[in-house]
């Protein structure tokens, strides 16, 4: 299909550019043209000109007038006699005919000059010849005529001005009216550029005309024929510009429907005439403006037969909604609307289901269906505009459809949609543009910018709407929306950006306030404009501006986005500004009930910039919320600062960013000053501090400056104090930095006396605490309260004097870093109060009340600061004294029943007791030394004495020990029956506290003879000592240890050695070398027996030693040998074996029987030899174990079986059945080695073990196999074989079985000789079978024989 496109229209132009059929001749001008109401009178009834000058075509029978004619021909239905005749025609294809053109030129002759192209027009019959000048000057003539065409509002009026036009000289009004509308006509066709405005005048006319002649038969049937007429030439003519094909659907909508409407009702004619307009519309070529005007004729039509208006609906429109021409589906969706429109309304939009269509077929899907989903839009829109302010109902439901169109993937689709959306809008009232607000600040939310460009588009009439009707109500829209359009007219779409810009001009034109409304276009760009430029120039201008007026909330409708904008997107100070311009709205709010909304959107963002990085930005915003809430309460919002107090709250406790933190913080000081709930709310805040809630503690450190103008301020302020004293000395550093930030605040800020007072007590016992953190802060505190004369000796003497004396005192502080701070708060005071010697003699009483109070106290570290103080004072009062004036309270202080107190004491007198002259003072007092000494030796023995023993025991410490600790010794070394458990603390706690030289002077005191329980239990205290002391002391306290066992042990281990086991565990490696070596060193054993009972008691203490020891001493085989030789020795008295053997275990136990093996061949060895008489069983249980690891004694391992062999010879038989088999294994192992001297040696032991005990007995088969292998082996071993085997004959089972293993031949003399042992251990062949008995004769006779 042939197409081609018409200002912008997409045309059917099948068969309108084929060259028409050749019709017959006429006369210049047809019927119409030339008058057709003469012709009209002529024609007999019902016969019209166009049908007399056809010739050859047949009548129309009656009745068909809706047959070829209302289907029209190829220029826009007119029922021509050409269209007539062909369709009685048969249809033939035509015959392709050669392309025709340019005929190519000859070319020249040589010296010829080429002929110019000649342009054939039989060649291409579809062009338009160019017009003649006649014709240029009829267009133009007739177009001025149209636009001097006056506006008429009756048909008289058409008439006559269309007369005047054609010089019409006609009487009748039939023919006046069939010339006029000639005329009209065919100005409507020959003006190429007339404008529409001219085209629908002379329309309107045409109709009016129409309307007025058209009341009879004869009238009818003039205007009927004109019109036809009309078509026929046109069809003749053949021209298909868009401006004919436009004024053709112009003409049939407007005059044809006007026509029809003059018609009888159902008629057959009218009929037609409706059939003519339906396809007229749905024809993909018409134009959009005939389209709405053939859908405009028809209401009228299909309003007369609404059965017929049904069946066209769903025969002819509805299906035309899926075509995939857009001028068809246009004019389905006008159609379906002219229905809806002729057949009552809503009432058949219910009955046809048109909305179901509409969602049907918007909710398609897909690139293919978007031809649907544009359909859907056109019906919508079609409905909307015919339907009016009765489609309102349907407006709500079908906008978040329209909405959602705009941003269709299809283009057509959008801008059906967006067409659509603001015709539904343009039909609603203004009741129902309010209720569109919703579903349109919906759509500035999408984040399609289609959308959005539409509902921007949408909200322009709205907002016009709401500033004319509903002022109230823009002012609760507005909030909503410029955000919105803020945000997408900050969007790259340009066309979307003057889209929110309009809208935003049109709420800056609403702003009655004089300076906003000047500074209106500063604030749009600083809404749309990217950067920070305009939002800085904005906030400029209103920080600049002087209102002498609140401003309204239309004003607020500009300026509170900005704000919101600054304060969220800026740069830091963008965000400072619009923070502090805040305040000034909050100032306007107490009278203007309606900001409220817009200050409601600004607390979030404000609340989030409590949490900015910059400080600046963060004061602002605090001090911002603070107005806000205290506005907001004043004028009895909502939300007011109470509301504001406990979100803040929340926030503090939830969050951990230091910036956030910080923030709230700071808001929430400033909005407890305007809470009515304060009292509640600080309440909390206080409790949360205490528990070392850091935000809490943060919002102390401004409630300074927030409070200091508020009424109750002060106490407030006050109440927070002992809670920021309390903090500085917790035990996390961030919670002390937040206490000193929130003292130190106080002390700038305050410039009251009574909160100054309070702060000096305040800092005064925090002068007191435990850490030093706490300390120096205090004291820098101090200072700075006293620098700035806040704190005078004359406003406030008392409070001044007291932290002055704890300055005094902290002078003597522990630490440097307190002491200087201190120094610094002295010579702040100096500099107020006068001469510095005087000063400190005035404050004398005050200071030894104090340190009197601190010595006496709970505190221990607050008693030792005391004790420092003391002898500085002493010092600098030398005339005066201190000490003298401080004995009596500390000898109460010792005398007292609580720990606490007593332990306080005991801590001051250890610093005061650092120098001499306090010592003499001191202990010349026997209360005081009395004191001391029950401290430490009767505290008491449960855990919660263990301080005020320690605190004793530094006082023992600070002096010589031959004033106090070597007494008490002394003393403790007189009881016989030992040490309590609080005297052994309380030693073991002086021990560990003094120097090396007491340590020495405890052990001469204690290893004194004559020995005691007390002394061993002084001894046992010297392992408290450092072990640097103890090695400086290693060999004394091991021969302490063996004298004192030496008298009090005897059969076992007591309690010196274990002393000497407790000491032990003490030292370090070398010094338990030492140890070890110094008691070995006591121990000497003899043949004789024992050199001293000192010898056996050092056996002891080595066992006992070895028992806490946690690897094997260094010289472990000089102990084994010892021990060995000791465990050995034959002696009367067995105690001293049974000391020795039990050593030997504890050394085999700790160093391990393998590592020993190979030590032990010599020992045992040596031991042996010098040896009388058996063995104790004793000393057999120790040597047993390291005798089972033979096989691990390396080249040692022949020499210790041989010296079994002597072991077992000196063993009582019972005494070696016992460990028979556990010694036998590990030998019968070593049998197998190739060693021929080993397997002697160990064969000997095995014989003289077979031959004592037959406890053997399980390793009979394994030890009789491994002999009679031995047989086979050297000439060495048969001698010892043999006898091994004449003492396992006795043993075994069944000798039988022995014999006739060594019967077997092959016969050997080793094995003959095995034989003889064996026989003669088992008693001669007695006791074997007759067969056995006779082999081993034969065997044995035929040795003999050979010898």
């Amino acid at each position: 299909m042939v197409k081609k496109k018409f200002g912008g229209e997409k045309v059917d132009v099948k068969g309108v550019l084929a060259p028409a059929p050749a019709a017959p001749k006429k006369p210049a001008g047809s019927a119409w043209s030339k008058g057709a109401g003469k012709a009209a009178e002529a024609s007999p009834a019902g016969v019209g000109p166009a049908t007399a000058s056809a010739p050859g075509r047949a009548p129309s029978a009656p009745g068909s007038a809706t047959g070829a004619w209302a289907k029209g021909g190829p220029l826009g239905l007119a029922a021509t006699a050409t269209s007539l005749q062909a369709a009685a025609k048969p249809k033939s294809v035509p015959a392709p005919r050669a392309p025709v053109g340019y005929a190519a030129p000859q070319r020249p002759a040589l010296g010829q000059k080429q002929a110019s192209p000649v342009f054939n027009a039989a060649d291409f019959p579809d062009v338009e010849k160019p017009k003649t000048a006649a014709e240029l000057a009829e267009e133009t003539a007739n177009r001025k005529a149209a636009k001097a065409f006056p506006e008429v509002s009756n048909c008289a009026e058409a008439l006559v001005a269309l007369c005047s036009r054609a010089s019409v000289t006609e009487s009748s009004d039939i023919g006046r009216a069939t010339s006029g509308l000639s005329w009209l006509l065919n100005t409507l066709t020959s003006a190429s550029d007339m404008s529409d405005d001219d085209r629908d005048k002379l329309l309107r006319a045409g109709a009016l005309v129409i309307e007025g002649v058209a009341s009879d038969e004869a009238g009818v049937s003039a205007v009927d024929e004109i019109l036809k007429g009309y078509f026929q030439e046109q069809q003749h003519k053949g021209k298909n510009t868009p401006q004919v094909l436009e004024a053709n659907g112009l003409v049939d909508a407007l005059l044809f429907g006007k026509l029809a409407l003059q018609l009888e009702a159902r008629s057959p004619r009218q009929c037609a005439i409706r059939l003519r307009i339906v396809r007229r519309l749905q024809k993909p070529t018409t134009s959009a403006v005939v389209q709405h005007a053939l859908a405009d004729a028809l209401v009228p039509l299909l309003a007369a037969d609404p059965d017929a208006a049904e069946a066209i609906c769903h025969k002819d429109f509805v299906p035309d909604l899926s075509s995939a021409q857009e001028g068809t589906r246009r004019g389905a969706a006008l159609g379906i609307a002219a229905v809806v429109q002729g057949s009552g309304g809503v009432t058949a939009m219910k009955k046809l289901g048109t909305m179901e269509i509409v969602k049907e077929y918007a909710t398609t899907s897909g690139k293919t269906s978007a031809s649907k989903r544009q359909a859907a839009l056109f019906l919508l829109q079609a409905l909307a505009q015919a339907l009016g302010r009765t489609f309102e109902p349907f407006a709500m439901a079908s906008m978040p459809l329209l909405l959602e169109s705009c941003s269709d993937s299809a283009k057509d689709v959008q801008l059906a949609g967006r067409a659509a959306a603001k015709t539904v809008l343009s039909q609603v009232s203004s009741v129902g543009v309010r209720l569109m607000i919703n579903p349109v600040l919906e759509g500035l939310k999408d984040k399609r910018w289609r959308t959005q460009l539409s509902a921007a588009e949408l909200l322009k009439p709205i907002v016009s709407e709401l500033v004319q009707s509903a002022p109230k109500r823009l002012l609760a829209v507005v909030p909503k929306a410029v955000p919105l359009l803020s945000e997408a007219g900050a969007g790259t779409r340009a066309e979307l950006r003057n889209a929110a810009r309009d809208v935003l001009e049109q709420i800056g034109a609403a702003i009655d306030h004089p300076a906003v409304s000047a500074l209106s276009s500063d604030l749009i760009a600083a809404l749309l404009e990217p950067g920070d430029m305009a939002l800085a120039r904005a906030l400029d201008g209103l920080l600049g501006t002087v209102y002498t007026t609140s401003v309204s909330g239309a004003s607020c409708a500009l300026i509170c986005p900005v704000v919101e904008r600054a304060i969220s997107k800026g740069d830091a100070e963008v965000r400072r500004k619009g923070a502090s311009f805040v305040r000034t709205l909050s100032q306007w709010a107490v009278d203007a009930e309606e900001l409220g909304p817009y200050l409601a959107t600004l607390r979030p963002q404000l609340e989030a910039l409590l949490a900015d990085p910059t400080p600046a930005v963060r004061d602002a915003a605090a001090q911002a919320i603070g107005v806000l809430a205290a506005a907001t309460s004043a004028s009895g919002g909502d939300e007011g600062a109470g509301d504001v107090a406990s979100t803040l709250v929340q926030k503090l406790q939830s969050t951990s960013e230091e910036a956030e933190m910080e923030g709230a913080s700071q808001g929430l000081a400033v909005a407890l000053a305007a809470s009515e709930d304060r009292a509640e709310l600080f309440e909390q805040i206080l409790q949360g501090a205490r528990r070392g809630c850091i935000g809490f503690l943060t919002v102390m450190a401004h409630l300074p400056k927030a409070l200091k103008d508020t009424a109750g301020g002060e106490d407030d302020i006050t109440s927070t104090l002992v809670v920021l004293s309390e903090a500085l000395s917790d035990k996390d550093e961030a919670i002390r930095k937040a206490g000193r930030r929130g003292l130190t605040a106080v002390a700038e800020g305050s410039k009251s006396p009574e909160v100054a007072t309070a702060l000096a007590a305040a800092l005064e016992s925090a002068l007191r605490a435990d850490e030093p953190q706490a300390r120096t802060a205090a004291a820098e505190l101090a200072h700075i309260l006293l620098a700035q004369k806040t704190l005078t000796p004359s406003a406030t003497a008392a409070a001044w004097a007291d932290l002055v004396a704890a300055a005094v005192v902290a002078q003597s502080d522990a630490n440097a870093v307190v002491r200087r701070a201190a120094d610094r708060v002295w010579r702040a005071a100096n500099e107020a109060g006068g001469n510095t010697g005087k000063q400190l003699k005035d404050l004398r009483p005050l200071l030894l009340e104090r340190l009197a109070a601190d010595l006496s106290g709970p505190r221990a570290t607050v008693a030792a600061a005391a004790g420092r103080a003391a002898l500085n004072l002493q010092e600098r009062l030398e005339k005066l004294g201190i000490i003298e004036d401080l004995v009596p309270p500390l000898r109460d202080a010792l005398q007292d029943e609580e720990l606490s107190i007593r332990r306080s004491a005991c801590q001051g007198l250890s610093e005061i007791l650092r120098d001499e002259r306090a010592q003499k003072l001191i202990l010349r007092d026997a209360e005081l030394v009395l004191g001391i000494k029950s401290a430490l030796l009767k505290a008491g023995d449960d855990e919660s004495a263990e301080p005020l023993r320690k605190t004793a025991a530094a006082c023992c410490a600070a002096v010589p020990s031959t004033m106090l600790a070597e007494p008490i010794v002394e003393e403790l070394c007189q009881m016989e029956v030992g040490l309590n458990d609080e005297q052994r603390k309380g030693l073991e706690r002086l021990v560990a506290g003094t120097s090396a030289s007491f340590l020495s002077a405890l052990v001469r005191l204690a290893g004194a003879p004559p020995h005691n329980l007390g002394q061993i239990s002084c001894l046992t205290a010297a392992a408290a000592a450092a072990p640097a002391s103890l090695r400086e002391v290693t060999p004394d306290l091991a021969f302490a240890c063996v004298d004192a066992a030496a008298v009090l042990e005897s059969s076992e281990p007591g309690p010196a050695s274990s002393a000497a086991a407790a000491i032990l565990s003490q030292l370090d490696q070398g010094g338990a070398d030492e140890f070890i070596a110094a008691l070995v060193s006591r121990i000497e054993p003899t043949e004789q027996g024992r050199k001293s009972n000192q010898s056996e008691a050092a056996a002891h203490i080595l066992t006992a030693c070895f028992g806490s020891m946690q690897r094997p001493p260094l010289q472990a085989e000089a102990l084994l040998d010892v021990l060995v030789r000791g465990a050995l020795i034959a002696s009367p008295d067995r105690s001293c074996v049974k000391a020795y053997s039990l050593a030997l275990r504890g050394l085999t136990g700790l160093s391990g029987a393998a590592s020993l093996c190979q030590s032990l061949a010599p020992c045992l060895a040596a031991a042996l030899s010098r040896m009388e008489g058996q063995i104790a069983p004793e000393a057999l249980d120790a040597l047993a174990p390291l005798l089972q690891c033979v096989t691990h004694a390396g080249q040692h391992r022949r020499s210790l079986a041989e010296s079994c062999v002597g072991l077992f010879q000196r063993t009582a038989d019972l005494d070696l059945q016992g460990h028979a088999v556990k010694l036998a294994g590990p030998l019968l192992r070593l049998l197998g080695e190739k060693d021929t001297d080993l397997q002697i040696a160990v064969v000997s032991a095995m014989t003289e073990l077979l031959q004592r005990t037959t406890a053997v007995r399980p390793l009979v088969p394994a030890l009789q196999t491994a002999l009679v292998r031995l047989l086979e082996g050297p000439a060495e071993l048969h001698s010892v074989v043999a006898q091994a085997l004449g003492a396992l004959a006795p043993v075994v089972p069944r000798a039988e079985g022995l014999v006739k293993l060594l019967c077997k031949p092959p016969s050997r003399a080793s094995n003959v000789s095995a034989l003889a042992e064996v026989m003669k251990a088992i008693g001669g062949p007695g006791s074997l079978s007759a067969e056995v008995s006779r082999e081993v004769k034969a065997i044995l006779d035929a040795s003999a024989n050979q010898q």
